[in-house]
């Protein structure tokens, strides 16, 4: 998106805009690694039988996987703003994915900051694990190197 609006010449106030609402955000580091027991070596091959399937199922991938993630906190549920699988072309067989999660306001970031914890839920409907959650303190948060703009 700030790509985009540099390209059209968006005002800097405009830019700048975006990096403040960005700024407020936690991103996640999701990867999917196939076990030793897998029979494929590339999970973009999961339970893939044909090109049809191999096309679905990269679309799901790239466009679609920000419906299979959500962050939890004070009974507030955030889906990933971004959600972007990193591109290896089958070097490491597993599935990087950079989730970014905005808060909608100030108020939200504050309890996402201050709450107990934080769980980043992954449901699962390809690779039969069915539904993760990952507790975080809030306190790991809290003690991130953080970039000022």
């Amino acid at each position: 998106r700030v790509l985009q609006e540099i390209e059209t010449n968006t005002a800097r106030v405009s830019v700048d805009s975006l990096l403040d609402e960005y700024s407020q955000s936690i991103m996640f580091n999701f990867s999917i690694t196939p076990t030793d027991k897998c029979r494929v070596k590339d999970l973009k091959y999961y339970n893939v039988t044909s090109e049809v399937q191999y096309k679905e199922f990269q679309s799901i991938l790239n466009y679609q996987m920000n419906d299979y993630f959500a962050l939890k906190f004070d009974q507030r549920i955030y889906h990933p703003q971004i959600c972007h699988l990193e591109q290896d072309y089958g070097i490491s067989g597993k599935l990087n994915f950079y989730l970014i999660f905005v808060p909608e306001n100030l108020l939200d970031r504050e309890m996402m900051i201050n709450t107990k914890n934080l769980t980043l839920i992954f449901e699962d409907s390809y690779f039969n694990t069915d539904v993760s959650e990952f507790v975080f303190a809030s306190k790991v948060f809290k003690s991130l190197p953080t970039i000022d703009n």
